[in-house]
């Protein structure tokens, strides 16, 4: 599933980005494999986060709130929430470009 996901996206995008893999998959040395592959093809570079680091996704969640905060989005506590099986495409983020 991830290999789909990642080729479809690196040729939906036709931009060479950075393919990064992060979490406990990162250190699954088939996966890399895979996903280097896949980045090679659509000249992408590839990179694994150490595996010290990718502990949880705390440092992500983080990361988008500065980005959510740089581009002025606020969203009360009382109007958040959780909904499972959000796609990206439905993401409103103005720091990514397209």
């Amino acid at each position: 599933m991830l290999y789909e996901v990642t080729q479809r996206a690196l040729a939906h995008t036709e931009k060479p980005e950075l393919l990064l893999i992060t979490g406990g998959v990162a250190i699954t040395k088939r996966l890399q494999s895979i996903l280097e592959t896949i980045a090679k093809e659509h000249n992408a570079r590839f990179c694994v986060v150490q595996k010290q680091h990718p502990l949880d996704n705390g440092a992500i969640i983080a990361w988008t709130g500065i980005l959510a905060h740089h581009h002025d989005i606020l969203t009360p506590i009382e109007k958040s929430f959780v909904r499972l099986k959000w796609h990206l495409d439905e993401v409103h983020a103005p720091w990514v470009g397209g």
